[in-house]
């Protein structure tokens, strides 16, 4: 590693622990906290509710939804067609104009339950693990790539950039799928398991004050 490489992995710690300190322990430190009851995040601010992420999605079928799996979707599906295909480097890159992975409109339909609405959280399932994007309005008519995962928050619970402060940006998240997955890397995300991971929420207007002061 070069010393530039580690200048900027520290400074990519350091901004991981700062967010980690935010989404946790909120930006007053003189509020009453609680003890969360679970060991490894200790207190958290008692007037913020900490529940699984399950509890702040939408109340519908498939508001967590990992990708076609197996022969749902083959690399030969996926050689022509007008329909596009959301994969990892769509988030990574977050350029939803990008990509060459499309299907015919028979197999589109097919897969229906794997469509990719506007607002939904886009995040990476296997390699570059936990990455997210937000889908844009203007994102064309497309469903999810077998390595991608489908988040479809309640946004009177949690703002999306927040639950992208709690999935991508800090420990949080990540520690628990460490930990459900008995294992130091994480080689791939499960819905079931996301569904599980407990989460704190603080009221919306104090999430908005929090993403103002993370991401200046």
């Amino acid at each position: 590693m070069t010393k530039k490489e580690k200048v900027i992995e520290l400074l990519q710690e350091k901004r991981a622990a700062l967010i980690t300190q935010a989404v946790t322990k909120g930006l007053d430190p003189s509020v009453p906290m609680k003890d969360s009851g679970v060991e490894w995040l200790g207190d958290v601010p008692a007037h913020w509710e900490l529940s699984p992420l399950k509890r702040f999605i939408l109340p519908v079928a498939g508001a967590i939804k990992t990708g076609p799996f197996g022969s749902q979707l083959l690399s030969s599906d996926m050689a022509a067609g007008d329909i596009k295909v959301y994969n990892q480097r769509t988030v990574i890159d977050r350029d939803f104009d990008a990509g060459d992975n499309f299907v015919s409109e028979d197999k589109f339909k097919q897969l229906a339950n794997f469509v990719v609405h506007p607002g939904d959280i886009l995040v990476t399932t296997r390699g570059t693990i936990g990455r997210c994007a937000i889908v844009p309005d203007s994102a064309d008519k497309g469903i999810l790539h077998p390595c991608l995962m489908r988040i479809q928050f309640d946004t009177s619970e949690i703002l999306n950039e927040f639950a992208i402060l709690l999935i991508q940006d800090s420990a949080l998240v990540r520690t628990q799928l460490a930990l459900a997955s008995n294992a130091t890397t994480i080689d791939v995300i499960y819905s079931e398991t996301m569904r599980e991971v407990i989460v704190p929420k603080p009221p919306v207007d104090e999430q908005g004050a929090i993403i103002a002061v993370v991401q200046r």
